[in-house]
């Protein structure tokens, strides 16, 4: 079978769809699917709506990742005005309609070709406008359509009338949580359209003293006793993420005398840095950024 996947990023770059979505492809590859992913040339989030820093890592065009073709394209960034008067302004707060990016004109020109050539169509991640047009285009093509939206309830992003629409449309919508799957069905999306199969974790199991050697590596490398009790979290420092309050929980259990530490694992962005440095340098000294970290230390 032919698969064609469409995402907003792919690996290298960091985040929990774009790893499923990996996961998935190499998967079919292996099982012999001829499997090919379109993508944005995207590597940090900040991407979407700005130019990379200069130096900024930039990826090739095409790929070949685990048995899984990769084709990149060139991010299309809106003039300024444009960008925060139409998409911002008009489309997302007068008509409710998330379009705000990230936008490639490069891949959407390619995406009737890209069709054809598929037996089937898997798109990825509400609430990117990817999905629209990739959706369009294999409707007219006559392809079946495979929707995992990883979806976000009451996100604002993610709460758009349009995107219930494409949900319905698709052939099939894949979720990780039966959560998620009731919550679609709350808003019009057919129960028996949708599949759960979970986020996909691949983490060979260990024994109980590999476990508990691990995590005494963990404490000696951040200075701290076994006494101390650690809150982790693995993801990218987006507001939405909850970050900020895992922040302000830690300050308030330090207040109180607990002993506590909180150790974070992801992407970085300013407005994390500037709510760290905003608080007591005793928090700071209690919260542990260990940026991006690979498979072996994530587990």
């Amino acid at each position: 079978m032919k698969i064609l996947h469409v995402i907003q990023r792919y690996a290298p770059a960091v985040g929990g769809s774009e790893t499923w979505c990996r996961q998935v492809a190499r998967h079919q590859a292996a099982c012999g699917h001829q499997v090919r992913v379109l993508t944005l040339d995207i590597v940090r989030e900040q991407e979407f709506w700005e130019e990379p820093l200069p130096g900024a890592l930039r990826l090739g065009h095409l790929d070949l990742d685990g048995g899984v073709e990769v084709r990149r394209f060139r991010r299309s960034l809106p003039v300024w005005t444009v960008h925060h008067l139409l998409f911002r302004g008009l489309l997302d707060r007068v008509l409710n309609i998330f379009f705000l990016g990230p936008h490639s004109r490069e891949l959407v020109a390619h995406l009737p070709a890209e069709v054809a050539w598929a037996d089937v169509v898997h798109l990825h991640t509400l609430p990117y406008p990817h999905n629209s047009f990739a959706l369009r285009a294999a409707r007219r093509a006559g392809k079946k359509v495979i929707l995992t939206p990883h979806f976000h309830p009451g996100h604002r992003d993610y709460e758009r009338r349009h995107q219930f629409r494409w949900l319905r449309r698709a052939d099939a919508v894949v979720v990780i949580s039966s959560h998620e799957r009731q919550a679609l069905a709350a808003r019009g999306v057919p129960a028996e359209k949708v599949t759960v199969t979970g986020c996909g974790v691949d983490a060979p199991l260990a024994c109980e003293a590999e476990r508990r050697e691990a995590r005494a590596a963990l404490r000696a490398r951040l200075g701290l006793g076994e006494q101390t009790q650690l809150v982790a979290c693995v993801a990218r420092k987006t507001r939405e993420k909850g970050i900020a309050t895992l922040l302000d929980a830690t300050a308030a259990l330090l207040e109180e005398g607990r002993d506590v530490a909180l150790v974070l694992a992801g992407p970085p962005f300013d407005w994390f840095a500037e709510k760290l440095a905003s608080l007591p340098r005793a928090v700071q000294e209690r919260v542990f950024d260990l940026g991006v970290i690979g498979e072996e230390d994530k587990r």
